[in-house]
Order: C-alpha cells, then sequence, then structure tokens
C-alpha cells in the first residue's frame, strides 16, 4: 500500500514538473506542421499541407496565452514591454537574417523588375504588413500570374505578430478591470469567455469572407484570429483539462492526429479556406495539445511527437519554415526541377535551418540581449550590449549567406549545345523551308544568349497592351452598352469587328487593331477575366462575385452582337478554358458543344465568326530570366490543355460553320515556343502575348481574319 502511495506521490509530482517545463509533444507537433508545409511546397504533396500553418497559429496561440495567463495569476499584472521583448528576441533575428539574405540572392539573381518585387514585399515583411501586401497583389487578376515571391510566406508571420499586437493589452485590461472593479470571476475564465467571442466572431466572418474574397480571407489578420483563439481557449481551460482520465487524453491524441492527416489529403487548393474547411486541422491540433495538458509520457497516441529526431525538427522549425520557401523559389532561377533540384533544396533547408538555429536563433534566446535584469536597490535595466553568445549572430549571418551564396555561384546555367542562332537559319534554308517566322522561331529556339529585347527584360511589365489596362474598359468593364468603351478605328467605319472572351482575347486586341484598322474595321473589345465565352456555366475558381458576372454577362453580349451585326465577330480565350466548365470540367466534347451552341447563337448577326486558339502557356520571363539563365531555360512546351481546347475549338467550328485559327506556328516549332522571336518577348506573364509581339503577328492576323 506504501508503494502505491509512493508511486501515485512521485506520478503527481512529475505531472506537475512537466506541466511547467517544456512540452516534448508540442515540438513534434511542430515538426509535423513545418514538415507538411515544406513537402506541399517542394514536391506538391500532400496537397493540402499548408494546413501546417494552421496547426502552427493554434500552436502559438494556446502557448502564448499561457504564458501570458500564468504570469497575470502570478504576479497580479502583466508587462507589455517584457512581453515584446520576448517576441522580438525569438522572432527578429532569424526573421531578418533571412530576409537579408533573400534580398542579397535576388539582387545576385533576378533581373531588376523581379527584385524590385522582392524589395517591395521584404519592405512589407520588415514592417509585418507582408499578409495585406500579397492580399491585395492576389486580387490584381496581372500580379497573380507572375511568379511568387520568396518571401510569401512571410504572411503568416505577419498575422501572427498583428493579432499580438492586440491580444495582451486585451489580457491586461482584464487585469486591470478585475483589481479595479474588484470581480471574483478568476482570470483564465474571463480570458477564456473573451477568447470565445473573439473566436466565435473572428470565425464567422472567415465563414462570409472565404466565400466573397478568397483570396483577401486567405491572408486577413481577420479571418485567421479565430485559430489563434482556439489555442488562447484551450490555454485558458488548461488547469480543468489537466484533470482528465487517461482514457480520454488517448482518444484526443489519435484523434487529433488523425484529423491533421486527413486535412492534409482532404484538403487542397480549391478549398473553401480558412473556413469552414480549416476547422478541420484546427480543431485536430487543438485535441493533440489538449491530451498532452497535465500529462506524462504515458499519452500512447503523442509517443511519435516525443522522438528525439522529431522534437528536434520541432526545435528548429521556426528557422525549417522560414529558410525553406526562399530556397525553393531561388533555386528555381539556376536550376531547372529535377533530382539533384530536390536533392538540393532539402539539403540547403537542412543545413541552414541547423546553422541558423545554433548561430543565431539558439545563442539570441540564452543570450541577456533585450532581458530585463535585476539591479541593486530593486531597479531592472534591458541589456542591449550582446555577449559572447549573440556575438556568434554575425558569424552565423556570415556563414549562412556565404553557404547560400556559394552554391549559386557554383551551380550557373549552363547553355544548352543546340546550334548558334545563324546555323540554324542557315540549315532550315538549305532544307528548302521558307516560313521567315518559322525560322525565326527556330533561330531562338537555339539561341545560347538573351539578346538586347523589346520589352526589356528589367521592365517586361510594359508589354503589357493598354487595352488591358482598367481606363481602357476593355477587361471586366462596368457595363458592355456603352458604345465607347473598348473601341477602335474611326466611327464611321462600313466593316465592323468585335472581339470577345477572357483576358486572352483582350490581349490579342493591339495586333488584332494593327491587322483590321487599316483595312477599314472599327474594333470593339469585351472581355471579363478567367470567362471563356461559351454556352455553359463556368466557375472560376475561389471568385463567386466573378463567376456570377462571367455567367450573367453572356446574355447580354450575344445581344449586343446580333443587334449591332458586325462584320466579324472573334472568340479566344485561355486554355485553361474547359478546366472552368461547371459541369464536366475539362471535358473536351463538352466543350466543343458549348462553344458551337454559342456560336449558332450569334447567327442572327450575319457575322462571320473566327475562333482563333490561344497562345500556348508558358514560363513568365521574369521567372525563368536570370542574370544566370540561358534562353533556353525560358522555352516551354504546348501543354496537353492547349491541345485538347484546340481539338474542342477546331471541332466546335466545323459543327456552327465558324473558322478555326490555329496559331502554335506564330508561336512554336516542333511543339516548342520560345519566349522571344525576332528579339521581341512574345508574353509579359505566363499567359498574355505581348503589345509588341502582337504588332509582329499582325500580317498573320490580317490575312487569317481579312484573307489579305
Amino acid at each position: 500500500m506504501a508503494t502505491i502511495t509512493r508511486s501515485t506521490s512521485a506520478r503527481k509530482k512529475r505531472v506537475r514538473r512537466l506541466a511547467g517545463n517544456k512540452r516534448l509533444d508540442i515540438q513534434g507537433l511542430r515538426a509535423v506542421a513545418v514538415i507538411l508545409v515544406v513537402l506541399d511546397h517542394l514536391f506538391g504533396w500532400p496537397r493540402g499541407g499548408f494546413i501546417g500553418v494552421d496547426a502552427f497559429f493554434v500552436i502559438s496561440g494556446f502557448l502564448i496565452t499561457g504564458i501570458l495567463v500564468r504570469e497575470g495569476e502570478k504576479s497580479g499584472s502583466l508587462s507589455i514591454s517584457n512581453f515584446y521583448r520576448r517576441r522580438i528576441r525569438r522572432i527578429f533575428p532569424v526573421a531578418f537574417l533571412v530576409l537579408g539574405v533573400v534580398v542579397t540572392t535576388s539582387y545576385l539573381l533576378m533581373l531588376t523588375s523581379r527584385f524590385q518585387s522582392v524589395a517591395s514585399d521584404a519592405w512589407w515583411s520588415l514592417v509585418f504588413l507582408v499578409n495585406w501586401h500579397l492580399a491585395a497583389a492576389g486580387t490584381d487578376y496581372f500580379q497573380s500570374a507572375l511568379p511568387p515571391s520568396p518571401l510569401q510566406h512571410y504572411w503568416s508571420l505577419a498575422v501572427e505578430e498583428q493579432f499580438y499586437v492586440v491580444w495582451p493589452v486585451l489580457i491586461v485590461s482584464i487585469i486591470w478591470a478585475r483589481k479595479r472593479w474588484g470581480l471574483s470571476f478568476s482570470l483564465p475564465m474571463i480570458v477564456l469567455s473573451v477568447a470565445v467571442a473573439v473566436t466565435a466572431g473572428t470565425f464567422a466572418f472567415a465563414m462570409y469572407q472565404s466565400q466573397a474574397a478568397p483570396t483577401i480571407a486567405y491572408f486577413s489578420t481577420l479571418t485567421r484570429a479565430w485559430e489563434l483563439g482556439v489555442g488562447a481557449i484551450l490555454a485558458a481551460l488548461s488547469t480543468r483539462l489537466a484533470h482528465m482520465r487517461l482514457a480520454i487524453r488517448q482518444a484526443l491524441g489519435f484523434g487529433g492526429l488523425a484529423g491533421i492527416v486527413i486535412s492534409a489529403f482532404a484538403i487542397g487548393p480549391e478549398s473553401t479556406f480558412p473556413a469552414p474547411l480549416g476547422a478541420l486541422p484546427v480543431i485536430a491540433t487543438a485535441m493533440v495539445l489538449a491530451s498532452g495538458i497535465g500529462a506524462g509520457d504515458d499519452i500512447v497516441a503523442t509517443h511519435a511527437l516525443r522522438l528525439k529526431p522529431v522534437v528536434y525538427i520541432g526545435t528548429i522549425s521556426f528557422s525549417l519554415y522560414l529558410w525553406h520557401w526562399p530556397i525553393v523559389v531561388l533555386l528555381q532561377t539556376v536550376m531547372d526541377t529535377g533530382i539533384a533540384y530536390y536533392a538540393l533544396a532539402v539539403l540547403l533547408t537542412a543545413s541552414l535551418s541547423v546553422v541558423s538555429y545554433h548561430l543565431v536563433e539558439n545563442p539570441v534566446l540564452k543570450s541577456s540581449w533585450l532581458r530585463s535584469v535585476d539591479r541593486k536597490h530593486g531597479r531592472r535595466r534591458i541589456t542591449m550590449v550582446p555577449n559572447a553568445h549573440t556575438m556568434n549572430v554575425a558569424l552565423g549571418a556570415l556563414t549562412i549567406a556565404a553557404v547560400l551564396l556559394g552554391v549559386i555561384a557554383l551551380n550557373p546555367r549552363i547553355p544548352t549545345s543546340a546550334p548558334t542562332p545563324s546555323t540554324a537559319v542557315a540549315k532550315a534554308a538549305d532544307q528548302g523551308e521558307s516560313d521567315p517566322l518559322e525560322l525565326s522561331i527556330k533561330s531562338a529556339l537555339s539561341a545560347e544568349e538573351f539578346p538586347s529585347l523589346t520589352p526589356p527584360l528589367d521592365s517586361i511589365k510594359s508589354g503589357m497592351p493598354e487595352e488591358m489596362t482598367t481606363s481602357a474598359n476593355c477587361l471586366n468593364p462596368s457595363t458592355i452598352t456603352n458604345p465607347s468603351y473598348c473601341a477602335y478605328g474611326p466611327s464611321d467605319a462600313t466593316r465592323k469587328a468585335v472581339v470577345v472572351g477572357d483576358s486572352t482575347a483582350v490581349s490579342w486586341l493591339p495586333g488584332i487593331r494593327e491587322a483590321l484598322e487599316p483595312v477599314g474595321y472599327r474594333i470593339r473589345g469585351i472581355g471579363f477575366g478567367d470567362c471563356p465565352f461559351i454556352d455553359a456555366e463556368i466557375v472560376i475558381e475561389k471568385d463567386p462575385e466573378a463567376t456570377r458576372v462571367c455567367n450573367e454577362s453572356r446574355s447580354g453580349i450575344i445581344d449586343l452582337i446580333n443587334n449591332s451585326r458586325p462584320n466579324l465577330v472573334v472568340l479566344s480565350d485561355f486554355e485553361g478554358g474547359p478546366g472552368r466548365l461547371k459541369e464536366a470540367p475539362n471535358s473536351g466534347e463538352a466543350w466543343a458543344n458549348a462553344r458551337a451552341s454559342i456560336i449558332r447563337k450569334l447567327a442572327p448577326s450575319g457575322a462571320r465568326v473566327f475562333v482563333i486558339s490561344p497562345n500556348p502557356r508558358g514560363q513568365a520571363a521574369t521567372e525563368c530570366a536570370s542574370r544566370f539563365a540561358s534562353p533556353s531555360e525560358c522555352a516551354s512546351d504546348v501543354s496537353d490543355a492547349w491541345l485538347n481546347k484546340q481539338w474542342a475549338d477546331e471541332s466546335a467550328s466545323q459543327r456552327s460553320g465558324a473558322t478555326f485559327v490555329s496559331v502554335e506556328p506564330w508561336f512554336c516549332y516542333s511543339g516548342t515556343c520560345p519566349i522571344f522571336v525576332e528579339n521581341i518577348v512574345v508574353r509579359w506573364d505566363s499567359t498574355h502575348v505581348t503589345s509588341q509581339y502582337a504588332r509582329f503577328i499582325a500580317p498573320r492576323l490580317r490575312e487569317a481574319l481579312d484573307g489579305q
């Protein structure tokens, strides 16, 4: 009996000791979260690996709220300045180190236009507002088509820091109110009430925003606060949850881990997020955290989380998170994706994370920098002078920068062993090939260096057609009934043409204008972003308002064309259009039927209808062109999606009496398409043709549309 008593007493002491110390299972949970994020970003598997960020939010809310509540209960007050000093010591050194290395590396690697974008992202990251910057860029139709920023992942850090500008102040206010009015409720219970209110309110807003403005919802602090709030609720309930039965703990642990795994595979980029589907990984993470509150090592479900290798990954998870994404993005400027790329990305991520943790992150945390220390007479001061530990920070920063830059310097792009441009042209001429455009395309594909280009690669966005700007009222016009919107050519012209489709159709306008205006046409353009002109309901992913506008605009466009009776109607849209079909997405047959149907509905206009295939999609020049790049790295192959749409559009044209125009020979040779032809950049982003190239092929367009 005495043995049982001693055992029980020892276990209670062990539980109390563990409750006050760092929980190894939380470190393991951090490891799971960061591994999911890294796998998703690097390999695209599991498709929902981004839910690791949601797990981080819950863990953060739980730990930070627990610290604040315990301090408030113990001392009856809470030092806001101490809290923020701890945050600075924890976050700033590695976060700012990574920013510095990324900006420096981007400057050395990238062309000016892309570097300027990275520098802007770095500034917003520095002031912890990059989530709002990215939300604004993500809702910009054309910004979303540009390559990703190597600092995009800083958005989650910004969300946390914005939350912690407000949350500690709320808790301080609660502590003050308890003293001021003599409230009998305990601090944890009042914090619980406030946390529930904040969580419920922001979750409800997230439900609305995830439907109304999905891109903003993904990055917004107002739609993510509920995830930190769930962690805060758990922290406020810790005292009560510490007495849970072992069986309940086991169930919570197993259920929570299963929920996290299910979330990673069941949720995807197309999911409505962060609410309501974000609730699955958030609740699952909370279950795992709850299972270990006040517990020892007897929770079987979380045993794997406490293994030393897993705990170590969790310990360096902050560095892993900060380093992995810049490496994923920056390595693509010096390497093609493949086995070597993935191996080097993993090696660099692991190496830099370990080095930065041991030389920067941990030394700063152990140092006296910004730490309050006792002085005589009970006063306190803040230590600003670095000690031996913090002196390692500079060494760590230099070491990390040297490693990353060294890898890049030793891995320059190697030009392909293709014949020189002059050789390619001469050989083609000897073989009797007479099409000068084909010769120019072949010459561009064999080029080993970038020539002087128009528009310059450093200012590639100058190639965006003016017709695509908001002021032109060609793309996403507020009304289609205003005859002056997106109208070009003489108002008294005897011949009329209407160009209809999505942004791809609008990008053709410089070339179509160059082709048809000189032969007496007045041209009207009407385009809606991501909105193909077909007789079927479409869905624009994560944008219900654009979906509604697109589907409702169709009948008005048909009436406008039939009433205005143009000579020509030109239809064109993005190669991924069939993927937006609500019914049978990506079905070539379904697309062909929908296209043929809408062409037939234009019959009352008496117009000749032309369906122009889109220019094949490829890498954006800002993504593939760098100081180390060769032109071959920017070449792209015609995709299966493009071929599927070409077949469907050609089939629809045959069924409905329209004329189909394939533009592949104007952009590609043998299925491969260069980024420039005749020193003219073909695309200004991944999808849209530059105004310069559209005008360059205007003679081809005139021949196809007007027979001249």
